[in-house]
């Protein structure tokens, strides 16, 4: 899969997690998963180019991977204007991530409502081999 059309999953409210696993995604479509109210969960292995609202709508506690060897990952987080890294912030925002969620601590926090996160996402880093997976709840 190379490119996800627009309003791919719109307001698809039963989709939990989604996994991009192979690196060939290059486009995530306007709007391809705006509404999906119950996405906790988005793996990338490749850093497509996203269309506006692509995850418009997703809760603000969502969790997004980011594959580690993906070069324009590390320059997006690096950017302060996209991510707020973990040491910078309150404890508060980090008690909030561990009432949530039990393990794995993200690097970052999403900073502003830019494409492709919403506000306040939770951003990690991961390796991994596995298949491409749409998981519904």
């Amino acid at each position: 899969m190379t490119t996800l059309p627009n309003v791919f999953a719109y307001q698809c409210r039963s989709l939990a997690k989604v996994v991009f696993a192979e690196p060939g995604l290059a486009t995530v479509g306007a709007s391809a998963f705006d509404g999906c109210s119950s996405l906790l969960e988005v793996r990338f292995r490749s850093y497509p180019t996203f269309g506006s609202s692509a995850f418009n709508g997703v809760p603000a506690n969502a969790r997004f991977f980011l594959a580690r060897d993906v070069d324009d990952w590390t320059t997006w987080l690096a950017d302060p204007a996209h991510a707020t890294p973990w040491g910078e912030l309150s404890a508060d925002a980090k008690a909030a991530y561990w009432a949530v969620w039990s393990h794995k601590r993200p690097v970052a926090r999403a900073a502003a409502n830019l494409a492709p996160f919403p506000k306040n996402a939770w951003l990690l880093r991961y390796s991994t081999d596995i298949s491409t997976m749409i998981i519904l709840r």
